[in-house]
């Protein structure tokens, strides 16, 4: 990335750039290139900052789908859904 400059970055989440979000915020930093992460603890941690969706809601989200199929719903009858809630930092 040093030798072909990007205009601005967003990094979305994965193993990858979780463990290695501190090389990216001191690269971003350094080169002053404005970035973008898709979760707020990474603004935390010195990121600029975020869109994306409220990891506390899709954790109540999927809290629901495990009641509902505890409560003997079938899988594949359950309708995706989308997030609701977005944080933005």
């Amino acid at each position: 990335m040093a030798r072909h400059r990007p205009d601005a970055m967003f990094l979305v989440a994965d193993p990858l750039t979780i463990m290695n979000r501190k090389r990216f915020i001191d690269f971003a930093a350094t080169q002053r290139i404005p970035a973008m992460y898709e979760f707020d603890f990474i603004v935390h941690d010195g990121g600029l900052m975020s869109y994306g969706p409220s990891q506390e809601e899709s954790f109540r989200q999927a809290a629901l789908y495990i009641d509902r199929i505890l409560k003997g719903a079938k899988p594949a009858d359950l309708p995706a859904q989308q997030p609701t809630r977005y944080n933005r930092r």
